[in-house]
């Protein structure tokens, strides 16, 4: 068995606090043990003793008896650990759902950036060429992901296997959204999807893909060119709502007239 100070932090790295782990590790080495007998036991300051175990017992890691002298006796680890992350996760996802909400009504309540008659076309669509350049551009704007992220047929042939899905999933741990349209037909990155599905993202089919595209949010954009005698990948970044607008049309419709991959 791990000695004290493993499992004290072990209890810390699943959200216990210290002083918290600490008074349950000591609870369990003892049939039942009063305030004073677990603050001698587990070291936890005598003024902070009668809190953190008022709190264990509200996190259902201990019970208290008695009507002289407060006994208090630990719960089985087995029931108190898998109530306990049953309910962070619980609270996870409310929080998620809070915050896909609030960004989704702040991108319709904020006023669009201005429109200066001087503005830099580069600012609002920059083309790219090459496998370097065009994975980078990807994964950053996956990175500045806050709320969706809606793709096309993914154009992963441009990364490496050892980089599949990292940033994907890194939105996806945020709580974003993430929507992935693919071709009705056997394809080589069904590994892929199959990665990405586990890991909470939404896949559907589309019979005919209209391009490849990538969407942060609803107010940037990554197209992917294609030319029949292209030997390098291109791809335009779009950075203006107004242009983006139609392309998440675009998506939303043949998100709405696909299938769901896995069924």
């Amino acid at each position: 068995m791990p000695d004290g100070d493993e499992l004290v932090k072990r209890l810390v790295d699943v959200g216990l606090t210290l002083n918290e782990a600490r008074c349950y590790v000591a609870l369990l080495r003892h049939p039942s043990a009063t305030a004073a007998e677990v603050a001698e036991a587990s070291g936890v300051p005598r003024p902070k003793i009668y809190s953190t175990l008022k709190t264990l017992e509200q996190r259902s890691f201990c019970v208290s008896s008695g009507s002289t002298v407060t006994r208090f006796r630990a719960v089985d680890p087995a029931l108190a650990l898998t109530e306990w992350i049953r309910g962070r996760e619980h609270d996870r996802q409310l929080s998620n759902d809070r915050d896909r909400h609030n960004v989704d009504e702040l991108i319709t309540m904020l006023p669009e950036p201005s429109d200066a008659a001087t503005e830099d076309l580069e600012a609002i669509m920059q083309l790219m060429h090459g496998p370097h350049e065009t994975v980078r551009m990807l994964e950053e704007l996956l990175d500045r992901a806050g709320s969706r992220v809606d793709i096309i047929h993914a154009p992963s042939t441009f990364q490496p296997e050892s980089r599949w899905n990292a940033h994907e999933q890194s939105a996806l741990q945020r709580g974003v959204r993430v929507r992935i349209l693919v071709p009705s037909r056997e394809f080589a990155e069904r590994r892929r999807c199959d990665e990405l599905a586990a890991a909470g993202a939404e896949v559907r089919r589309a019979r005919t893909p209209a391009l490849k595209l990538l969407l942060r949010d609803g107010v940037e954009a990554i197209v992917t060119l294609s030319a029949a005698k292209a030997t390098q990948p291109s791809v335009v970044a779009i950075r203006h709502a107004d242009l983006v607008a139609p392309l998440q049309l675009l998506f939303n419709r043949e998100w709405r007239r696909a299938t769901p991959l896995y069924q």
